[in-house]
């Protein structure tokens, strides 16, 4: 008799959806959902150009001597980039072999900043400080 329960109630179920798509209700439902996606993409709208650049400009705030000047005569600077690289390149005995035979695009590039940095000795002030700023003020290692 269980079985029968199940079987009443698989039926009825498929009465209920019959019902439903001969009714337009799933119809209705699709029209709303529609609806829906229509208003909602409506509402949602680009935001309005802004007045200022967007992009910054960074040397506003540095100093005069750390910009460096665009060129003046507009020409593009020679890197010693080649236009063409063949080359092939063979290590562990031949396991491992790089082949290259490629024609190089160069970018026209003005203006390369260039950075120069100076040796500094390190010596025990500097040391205890950088210790001290690393570690979080806790010791780096316990005395026995």
């Amino acid at each position: 008799m269980l079985g029968g329960d199940s079987l009443f109630a698989n039926n009825q179920m498929n009465v209920n959806n019959q019902q439903i798509l001969r009714g337009g209700n799933m119809k209705r439902i699709i029209v709303s959902i529609i609806f829906v996606l229509v208003i909602g993409s409506s509402v949602v709208s680009c935001q309005k150009t802004p007045e200022e650049s967007v992009v910054v400009d960074k040397s506003e705030r540095l100093a005069e001597e750390s910009i460096i000047p665009r060129e003046e005569n507009n020409v593009p600077k020679d890197l010693g980039i080649p236009k063409y690289w063949k080359e092939t390149i063979v290590r562990n005995d031949g396991l491992v072999t790089l082949i290259a035979d490629y024609e190089i695009e160069i970018p026209e590039i003005y203006n390369t900043p260039v950075y120069s940095y100076e040796i500094q000795t390190m010596d025990q002030e500097l040391l205890e400080k950088l210790c001290t700023y690393f570690s979080d003020g806790y010791p780096l290692y316990e005395e026995s």
